[in-house]
Order: C-alpha cells, then structure tokens, then sequence
C-alpha cells in the first residue's frame, strides 16, 4: 500500500521568461521572483492588507480555469490529452457506486488522506463529461467528511497534519469545481465546514499543541511544511470573499511557503534531500497553490529556477527502459517512488521554458512505469492535465553533456552515454539537509532559519547515512547500486564504509522520536561530508569526496556529535570511459580500527580469486543477469571477506586485523558474461603515503596515479605529478597515445627528468591525445600550456575540438 509518513521535495532552474502556451492557460511560473521569495523569516513576503486590497474573486471555478474554459479541457480530453484523460475516467467510473462510510479510524492516515485526493479525480471526471453520476459521486464524498468530528490523521485523532491537508485540499479544490451545480443547502454546508476546517488549520501553524502533533510549523525543508501551507493557502483562495478570515489565511500561508522557497532558491543543482519520491510529492502537493497563488493574487513565490534544474536532474537521474533511476538516495520504498509522479511537474517545466527534454522525460516515465486508474494515481494525473502542452516537441537528451555535479547533494552522475549499453556512475557525499539548507542552519547566516527561534526546525529524518555511497549501471540493469529502502538509513546498507560495525553519525531522537529533526544547530555542526573536487577533460572524469566528518562518535549522554572516529576518509574516482572505474579509499587513524569496504550488487555476488563478481538485474530487461561487473581487489592485499544479503546482496572487505591508516583500492570492470573471462590485468605500480598508482593492461598500458596526501608534488613509480590524479596511456611499444592531469599544474615521467605536461597555472582537467602527428587537447583555462609532443605539426592541434596554433619550442608545443 502507498504510504508517505512524512515527504518532501523541491527544485530549481535556470529559467528565461517564458509565457505559457496557450494550450494550457495560466501565470508563468518562470516569471521573475519579487522580493516575497527572499524574506527573512520575521518578514511576512505579502501582508494582510495587501491581501484586503486585492478584490476578491466570487466566481468559481476559479483555481486552475475558469467556465469559460472548460469547453476547450473537455477538447483536450477528447484529443491530446487524451491518454491522460482516461485513468482519471476509468478511476471516477470505478468509483460510481462507491458509498462513503464513517470516520476512519483513529490513525488511519491512508483513509483520511485518499478520502482527499478523491475528491480532485471526481470533481474533474464532472466538469469533463458533464454527468450528473459523476456530481452526485463527488457530492456524497463531499458532505461525508462534513461530520466526521476529526479530519487527521497518522497518530491520532486531533492532529493536524498530512491526513487533515490531504482532505483540506481536496475538499477545496473539488467544492471550487463544482460549486455552481451544488444546491444552497449543500454548498452552505460543504463551504462552512471547509472554513471552519481552514481556521483549524490556521490554529495549527501559529501554536504548538500536542493533541496537533504540529511539529512541522517551521520545518522549512520537510515535505509536510509544503503539503500542509499549500492546503492552507488553496483553501483560502477558494473562500477568498466568502468567509472574513480567507485573507488572514492566506497571508499566513503565502508567508510560510515563501520561506519554504528560501530554502528551494539556495539550491541550484534541482535536488532534494528527502529523496526524489519525497521531491515529486510536495511539489505535485505544493504546486497547487504556488500556482494560483500567481493566477489568482499576482504573488510569484517560486524561484525562477525551481522548473528547470528539476527538469534536469530528472533527465540525468533517468535510466533507460527502467523504472527507477540513477541515484535512489534517501527515503525510498519502489512501491510508491513513482506514486505523485514526475510526469506533471516535467510537463510544467517542459511548458514554462519550453524545453523538449522535460517533454521528453515525462513520456520516459509514462513508458517504463506505466499508467494506472487507481486512488494513488489519477488525481495527480488532473494536474498533469492541467500543466500538460502537447505543442511542447519531445527532444532526446543526446545532445546534452554527459556529466552532470549535484552541488547541494554534493554528487555526480557520470554517463557515457544514453542508451541500454551506456554506463552510468553516480555518487553521493553531502551534508544533512543539503549543503545550503545544512549552512543555513548550522551557521546562523541565512533565511529562512532564525538564530533567535527555537522552534527553527531541522528536519532531514528522511536522509541516509550514506556519505561517499556509489552507484554503476549498464543501461537500466543494476550492477553496483546500494540497497534503497524506506527506513533503512544505516550506512551498512549503503556503499561506503564501517568503522569497527559502525556507520555515520545520526542525530539522536528527538521531536516525537524522530531522528533529524530538531531544532538545535549543534546536533549538526561539523556532520556534513562534502564533494572537494569534480573535473573531467576527453575521456576522463575523477572526483574526491571527503566523509571524515560524517564518521563521529554520539556524545554518551547527550547524543551530539564528540569525536571524530577517522582522522581521515576520502574517496577518489577515476572513470576511464567507456571501459572501467579507479576507486581509492584513502582511510587514516591514530588508532587501530576494524574498516569494513561494504558494496552492494544487482542480483548476486561471490568471488574469483582476487576478483568480486557481481551479477546484474531488472526483472524489466531480458538478459539483465548477463551483465556483470568485475571488482578487481588491489589493496589491502591481505584481507578478509564476508558476504551476505540485507534486501540486496552485499560483500564487504576488511584488513585482517585492526589497522590505523589502510588504503582500500579497486577497479570496477563492467562486462558481461562473455567478457568476465576475458577481464584486463591490473596491477600496483606504487602504493604509498603520497599516491598510489593503478596499472591497466587494456589497449595498450594505462598507468593511473592518484594523490592523497597534501604534499605540493609527489613521486610515483617513475612520474612526478602536482595535481590530484594523473593518467598516461601507452600503446604496447611505449608510444604515448594519451596523457591527463586533473587539478595540478604538472606531469613528468623518467623519474621526473622529462616534462610532460606543465602549465602555467593549476587547471581542473586536461587531456592530450596523440593522432600521430596531430595532437588533439581538452580541457578549460589552457593559455600557454607546454605539451610533449615531438613530431606534431604545430598546424595539426585542435583545443576542445576547434583549430589551435601551436608553437615549437624544442620537443614542446605551446597552446596560445
């Protein structure tokens, strides 16, 4: 059963101002934002009196359309938005004969809520087809909450929370769309309870009561804050002219979501700490509001960015011929992840800046989860109705980078391309809440979060311990990712690592028992991992993500995070595209302690000598369990290994006794079945304090060197580098083909004698690729470069793929 305890999300863009198509009537919502998205939190963004003075609109509907528009819906349902328009037919048609029955009982949260969401399907399957069946089925369910003493909800009768919003909405959306076919006595009844109902709710976010449980009142980065203001707020719209008190709620709502938005304006990479099914939950919750909010008020509170980067992300999470995606990070349970789906919030974003990717995407969705016509579907299918432009053209993401940084999750998603052969990396490290809601919060510095307040309140409940976690797909088939499940937060079901069995750092229980939601910032501060370095040039991509400080003892009598159990944990990546994957665990302690390196497979795991092979799955894609991804074991080389299955089947590595400092290094070898016997040979070359350094026989040698230590320049094998990781590629007579540097200045092989590549300042990637006589550079911030190259024609190198006119000097060219 479908069932959200709490949920959350958010997004941005990057958004040019765009008007809406006239396919679908409406505010844009990439409009310029007014100063209300930016108030401070004792700020109210639009005040009561603003509200008195906007006249009151008395016709209904009003929230989405209006009468004059529903001749062109009922077009668009019989034409293209048909294939929408048919779950939510098919669910009202099964629900005809449907009696309502008694209140639910205590802590029935599902009941209250869907007895909400109903109402939205109903009331649009009669203003569709015009038939009285379908008024007389949203007018039983309508009337039927009207005597029900409690509207909520998941611990008891009293509260005030999802249950309670999720019947508020519904109720005042579906009285809107039907108000004018209601008789006086029923509309008088309906219309007073929803009043009284959003006085209640208006009660509950300006005082905390216990019998309430409105904990979530100033939780700015919950997805109740987003469910229940926007429950508010669309209420008092509704009732705007018809009940005194509307303006009040509305001012109250406006400012408390506005404050939500802050946080959603801070962040620019379109994630959401939740989890993405949290993100397409609030928001398809929110949106309702925030949405006539503009229509109705002329009151923008979305960040101008919100659409896009949500779009993006969306497209870059995307798996093909898969229902799931890339990077299923927090609070997730398959059964309900794409419940509350993308595909109205994509076809927003798709008809606010006009980008066919978004139309793309939402029809990916459509295609590999499919449609359904039951209670958890087809009332967000009216707002994808709603949203939905078919004028919009569908556009692949081929034409889109291959690379994408998170940099409030702190993550990447590495592709090498977007079909079922292509892979797909992804990684995780970050801080609770996102990097700048964390900030916002621990420092004190910034909206919406008041250093004076004590009812501020941090809520990341749905994040995982999970800093440094990775991923690797084949397609839409699973060969490393962790296990993603609802509840299970504890780092051993993620890829990264144990400390003596122990995982990172979670606050301890505090508001209801709830971890990760409190309201004091020193349970946080100095918790947060953090993604240090991102670069890629040609075909090579690396990372270093830093965890140390997620590895923190509790306080034993307070709970707060004491001292650090690793001086020292990063994880750094190489991906060689399209082949195979470096990875070093560079640990370090001033005591003995038992390190466990835990990875997850797709369907099962074992070993082959020195060798992990993982087995693929996606019960969707024949053949899935043909892929394979081999992990080559190269240090410690003395280590003990367990495996074992906790929802997904897992191995983990560990030296063989208790050590201080240790180097996990591996490489990740995706093939298939036909492959495995053919893997490459992979080697040390050096492994030290400094840098280690990976040797792959593949096409000709590729030496890889990685440094760890904070050291200006280092030694390895016979290079000398200064950056962070260093790649040079030979084919089997020694003719250098490539050569990288990531994050440093200068390269240099024969034990240091012979210069490589040097520039004249440290640069975040570059590549060289000798062509015989023609050299081929990638990379940015390049003037005056000096490569190794005798025997190229100065005349034959190009720079990130355009003509570049080197000089000679000696066996160097120099870039201009």
């Amino acid at each position: 059963m479908l069932h959200f305890a709490c949920a959350g999300r958010l997004l941005l863009a990057v958004a040019a101002v765009l008007s809406l198509s006239c396919a679908a009537p409406g505010p844009s919502l990439e409009s310029p934002v007014p100063a209300v998205a930016a108030a401070t939190p004792t700020a109210s963004p639009m005040s009561t009196d603003n509200f008195l003075a906007t006249q009151a609109t008395s016709a209904h509907p009003r929230l989405f359309f209006s009468t004059q528009d529903i001749p062109r819906l009922r077009a668009q349902a019989a034409s293209t938005h048909q294939e929408i328009w048919q779950p939510i037919l098919a669910f009202a048609q099964s629900s005809l004969g449907s009696v309502p029955g008694p209140m639910p009982a205590e802590g029935d949260l599902e009941s209250f809520r869907n007895a909400g969401n109903q109402l939205i399907a109903f009331a649009f399957a009669y203003l569709i087809t015009g038939d009285r069946a379908y008024l007389d089925l949203t007018r039983r369910h309508l009337l039927a909450p009207v005597g029900w003493q409690y509207w909520g909800d998941d611990t008891g009768y009293g509260d005030r929370g999802l249950g309670f919003h999720h019947l508020l909405l519904g109720s005042a959306i579906a009285y809107d769309w039907v108000y004018n076919d209601l008789s006086p006595a029923d509309r008088a009844a309906i219309g007073s309870n929803l009043a009284r109902r959003a006085q209640e709710s208006f009660e509950a976010t300006n005082s905390a009561k216990s019998q309430w449980n409105n904990w979530w009142r100033q939780a700015y980065i919950q997805n109740f804050s987003w469910t229940n203001y926007s429950a508010l707020g669309v209420a008092a719209l509704v009732l705007d002219g018809e009940d005194p008190r509307a303006p009040e709620w509305l001012d109250r709502a406006t400012t408390m979501i506005s404050r939500d938005m802050v946080i959603v304006g801070g962040i620019s990479d379109g994630s959401w700490h939740e989890g993405m099914p949290y993100q397409d939950y609030a928001t398809t919750m929110a949106m309702p509001f925030i949405y006539n909010l503009k229509a109705l008020k002329g009151v923008q509170v979305l960040p101008p960015a919100f659409l896009r980067a949500y779009g993006y992300a969306r497209v870059y999470n995307s798996l093909p011929g898969a229902d799931r995606y890339a990077m299923p990070y927090g609070d997730v349970d398959w059964r309900w992840a794409n419940s509350y789906g993308p595909e109205g919030i994509l076809r927003l974003a798709a008809r606010e800046s006009r980008d066919g990717h978004f139309e793309w995407m939402a029809r990916q969705s459509i295609t590999n989860v499919g449609r359904d016509s039951n209670i958890y579907s087809a009332p967000w299918y009216v707002f994808e109705f709603l949203y939905y432009d078919p004028t919009v053209t569908p556009v692949g993401p081929e034409d889109l980078p291959l690379s994408r940084t998170f940099s409030d999750l702190e993550g990447v998603i590495w592709r090498t391309g977007w079909s079922s052969n292509d892979l797909t990396f992804a990684l995780k490290t970050g801080a609770p809440g996102g990097r700048f809601a964390f900030d916002a919060f621990t420092q004190g510095k910034r909206p919406p979060f008041d250093p004076n307040s004590a009812d501020d309140q941090f809520s990341a409940g749905h994040d995982h311990d999970d800093a440094n976690t990775f991923y690797l797909y084949r397609g839409g088939v699973d060969l490393a990712s962790e296990r993603a499940a609802y509840d299970d937060s504890a780092t051993s079901f993620h890829n990264t690592l144990l400390v003596d069995g122990r995982g990172q750092y979670r606050a301890p229980p505090t508001y209801g028992g709830h971890e990760y939601w409190d309201t004091d910032p020193s349970v946080f501060r100095g918790t947060d991992g953090r993604l240090e370095k991102v670069g890629e040039a040609g075909d090579l991509s690396y990372l270093v993500a830093d965890a140390t400080n997620r590895y923190r003892y509790p306080d034993p009598e307070s709970g707060k995070p004491a001292d650090l159990m690793v001086n020292e944990f990063r994880r750094y990546v190489i991906f060689a595209k399209p082949n195979y994957l470096v990875m070093v665990d560079n640990v370090r302690s001033d005591t003995p302690h038992r390190y466990d390196w835990v990875s997850h497979f797709g369907s099962d795991v074992s070993m082959e000598g020195d060798w992990i092979k993982g087995i693929g799955a996606n019960v969707q894609i024949p053949g899935a369990k043909d892929q394979v991804v081999g992990v080559k074991l190269l240090a410690p080389q003395d280590y003990a290994w367990g495996t074992g299955n906790d929802g997904k089947p897992y191995i983990r590595v560990r030296p063989l006794s208790p050590v201080g400092s240790t180097r996990f290094v591996t490489m990740l070898y995706p093939t298939d079945e036909e492959g495995w016997a053919l893997r490459p040979e992979v080697s040390l070359f050096g492994d030290g304090d400094d840098a280690t350094g990976v040797r792959v026989r593949m096409n000709g040698i590729q030496d890889h060197l990685i440094k760890h230590s904070k050291s200006d320049s280092v030694a390895l094998g016979e290079y000398s580098f200064d950056g962070i990781t260093g790649t040079v590629g030979r084919d089997d007579a020694g003719g250098l083909q490539r050569v990288f540097l990531g994050g440093g200045s200068t390269l240099s092989d024969r034990n240091g004698d012979r210069v490589l590549i040097q520039v004249p300042r440290a640069v975040t990637a570059i590549e060289v690729f000798y062509r015989g006589n023609a050299l081929e550079v990638d990379g940015d911030g390049l003037s005056g470069a000096r490569i190794y190259a005798p025997g190229v024609d100065p005349g034959r190198v190009t720079l990130n793929g355009q003509p570049a006119q080197a000089s000679r000097s000696d066996d160097y060219l120099v870039l201009p």
